[in-house]
């Protein structure tokens, strides 16, 4: 939407600002700006040609595009400190990936609190490292970014990472040394490490995988797809049964086709009896996979969906033991021999697996239900600095109604934190309403950012890759109104 100002000058300026802003936030090349003004006035040409004349006098050149997004980018980081000033708590969640010129690039999200209890997620910035990826050197690279923000470390309540050995190391990981340093600092406060639970859940269903199975499914897969005749005719046949998927994707595990033993697979009744049930059981793991996705998950909506899976995981083996299959419909149309017991054994090792991967965020479960459920949590087993607090708190029924009728955040900020009777369970609540439950934020930048930082864009310089991924990720709009009354004219004379 263009803004209505009153000099034309300044309308062209600001329109510069706006164009610029939409094509950073759908990551195209600064060049397209003179494509956009070629597509604008061959429109206007055609349906309103004497708006022609003003429209040439806009300025969309490369360097034009390049200097508005480096001013826009400026000015979000500039608000986006403000709001880091007056943060109660903050996680982090912080994960690493290479693009395209094989440079390690590390992206460092914010998770933050008000006094208001307002919580919002923020990328900080995308770091390139250079050089070697230890816990040391993940340590160095942010904390020139938490000083330009103005970041106070003894609001850091928890730091979010993937499982690899430079983020989780015990002694040399970078969470752990990240505790050190703000223990080095003063800094007291209990700091909370926690894996990405969506990295996890995957973790935990590729153990279900069955190699058996899934081996033999990847091989014709991908045979079906490296021959062009096979892979359109495969296409031709999905779309004219109106199958649900058009077409077949690659998949990267995979060795050398053994096509004998593989094609003697489909005559095995036994074995397409474990595909349905390989493929219904991912039906279920894939739901919980999409709940735990998206931004602004409260971590502990991400803790009740897995305890809620664990519990149909153990109803599932209980009636697959039974030798129900209500859960399983295409393994309840296949003719079996032995699928109660493979079944069983499958989901019953899956379950071990869910409850050995997830022993660090059920550490934390007594704050989590807290947080969610404060009217369910026995005050003998709560903190002490809370169990006064609490009592006054279960015994209030008019809270107690507002709980049920509100949304979460909304009876802790608008009920209790207004209320000023609570200091310890809003302090609780600030801290849990911070945490980050994953680092999908991560990767849906590291996306962006290959889309963004391709084959025939590899020489986008660090900076502009981290003013163009700012721009098309933050919920921190520009002002372009008054970076377009500051605007110098010669900036836009090319």
């Amino acid at each position: 939407m263009f803004i209505k100002i009153s000099s034309p000058s300044t309308q062209n300026t600001c329109t510069s600002y706006e164009v610029s802003l939409l094509l950073a936030q759908h990551l195209k090349p600064f060049s397209e700006g003179d494509f956009v003004k070629s597509c604008m006035l061959a429109t206007l040409d055609a349906i309103c040609p004497e708006m022609k004349d003003t429209f040439s006098k806009l300025s969309l050149s490369a360097s034009t595009v390049t200097r508005c997004v480096e001013e826009m980018a400026a000015d979000v980081r500039c608000m986006l400190q403000d709001r880091c000033r007056s943060l109660r708590c903050f996680s982090l969640a912080v994960d690493e990936r290479t693009d395209v010129r094989d440079m390690a690039q590390l992206s460092v999200f914010l998770r933050g609190v008000n006094d208001r209890m307002e919580v919002f997620e923020e990328f900080l910035e995308i770091i390139p490292m250079k050089g070697t990826i230890t816990g040391a050197d993940v340590l160095e690279a942010p904390l020139p970014c938490f000083d330009r923000f103005g970041l106070d470390l003894s609001c850091l309540s928890a730091i979010t990472t993937e499982s690899a050995p430079a983020m989780v190391g015990l002694e040399k990981g970078f969470a752990t040394l990240l505790k050190k340093h703000c223990a080095a600092l003063g800094h007291t406060q209990q700091i909370k490490c926690l894996h990405c639970i969506v990295h996890q859940e995957a973790l935990c269903a590729k153990s279900a995988s069955m190699k058996e199975v899934m081996g033999v499914v990847v091989k014709v897969v991908n045979f079906i797809i490296s021959r062009g005749l096979n892979h359109r005719q495969v296409r031709d046949f999905l779309e004219a049964a109106k199958a649900q998927y058009g077409d077949l994707l690659y998949h990267c595990e995979v060795r050398c086709l053994s096509r004998g033993s593989m094609l003697a697979r489909f005559s095995d009744p036994d074995w397409f009896s474990r595909l349905a049930f390989l493929t219904d059981l991912f039906h279920h793991l894939n739901e919980l996979n999409l709940q735990l996705q998206g931004r602004s998950l409260l971590v502990t909506e991400m803790f009740a969906c897995l305890n809620a899976f664990e519990l149909k995981l153990r109803l599932l083996e209980s009636q697959l033991g039974k030798g129900d299959f209500t859960h399983f419909p295409r393994l309840k149309s296949c003719e079996f021999c032995d699928a109660p017991d493979f079944a069983t054994s499958t989901i019953g090792c899956l379950r071990v697996e869910f409850a050995a991967h997830f022993k660090d965020l059920r550490s934390h479960s007594q704050q989590f239900q807290l947080f969610s459920s404060p009217f369910d949590v026995d005050c003998d087993a709560a903190p002490p600095d809370v169990q006064m607090e609490l009592i006054d708190l279960q015994c209030c029924d008019d809270l107690r109604g507002k709980y049920l009728a509100s949304s979460l955040l909304d009876f802790w900020s608008l009920h209790i934190l207004l209320s000023g009777n609570y200091p310890n369970l809003v302090w609780l609540a600030l801290n849990t309403a911070s945490i980050f439950g994953s680092t999908y934020c991560c990767e849906q930048l590291f996306n962006r950012m290959k889309l963004l930082k391709n084959q025939t864009r590899a020489q986008l310089t660090d900076a502009h890759l981290s003013d163009v991924l700012l721009l098309s990720v933050s919920s921190i709009k520009p002002d372009v109104v008054t970076l377009s009354a500051g605007f110098q004219k010669s900036h836009l004379c090319c």
